[in-house]
């Protein structure tokens, strides 16, 4: 599935929780938020996916364009030094190569860039739990990081990630005395496996057992079927805002 439908459909099911009648806006809106999170968490570990682009510091159009750049003086300063030698012709062999490879080069720097931010909030969060020994730090870091080097809807897609989850961030609301939003956090990443496990590829829900888990009617990731799973969603979303 895409974010978008990741996101409606976390959010969605953030609508069924019970919330205090009493509750402020604020807190309302508090159960969505950590749900919208965890409905796309589960794809930190690929570049490609939505919540891993707002980890990038910089826009993949100004890579795109450096690399752009870098190519094209690679060109200019090759053919200079080059010219009349008899390597000019593995020079344009090589600088054909290149060119139909930008784009893809391109991406893997963007996607490289991602994971090496995520992969220093990470560690900043080890660093500064262990040096004001607030545990809950360790272990929320630590967390962030296997989910980063799962293979794709492997560890990140199964039950144990979503328990492991839900007990770390329960305890990391106890011990700095906020309202425990890991329930809402842990439906938001439940939605998303099963979100996953609706498509042809299937999830490794049972991890580490080395298998893929799928409902026995599947559809292909961006489909007409996964456009109508958003507009329940978003029917659901503005049944609970108008009826709550």
């Amino acid at each position: 599935m895409k974010g978008h439908t990741h996101a409606l459909i976390g959010l969605a099911a953030a609508s069924f929780l019970p919330l205090a009648e009493n509750a402020a806006a604020t807190e309302k809106l508090l159960p969505y938020a950590f749900a919208f999170t965890g409905s796309l968490i589960c794809d930190i570990d690929t570049g490609k996916s939505t919540i891993s682009g707002a980890f990038s510091p910089v826009k993949q159009k100004y890579i795109k364009a450096a690399v752009n750049f870098i190519f094209a003086l690679f060109m200019i300063i090759g053919a200079l030094f080059l010219r009349g030698s008899e390597y000019i012709y593995l020079f344009l062999v090589l600088v054909i190569l290149g060119g139909l490879n930008l784009n893809n080069i391109s991406s893997k720097i963007f996607n490289g860039i991602k994971k090496a931010v995520v992969i220093l909030i990470s560690l900043s969060l080890v660093t500064a739990g262990f040096f004001f020994r607030h545990i809950p730090l360790v272990l929320l870091g630590l967390y962030l990081l296997s989910l980063l080097l799962s293979t794709h809807r492997g560890y990140s897609h199964s039950f144990i990630a979503v328990v492991l989850a839900f007990v770390i961030l329960r305890y990391t609301f106890r011990f700095y005395g906020i309202f425990d939003y890991s329930l809402s956090f842990c439906v938001g990443m439940s939605s998303h496996i099963l979100g996953d496990m609706c498509t042809q590829r299937g999830v490794s829900l049972l991890f580490p057992v080395n298998k893929k888990y799928s409902f026995p009617l599947t559809f292909k990731t961006g489909s007409i079927i996964e456009w109508v799973f958003c507009i329940i969603s978003v029917f659901i979303l503005l049944n609970s805002a108008l009826f709550s």
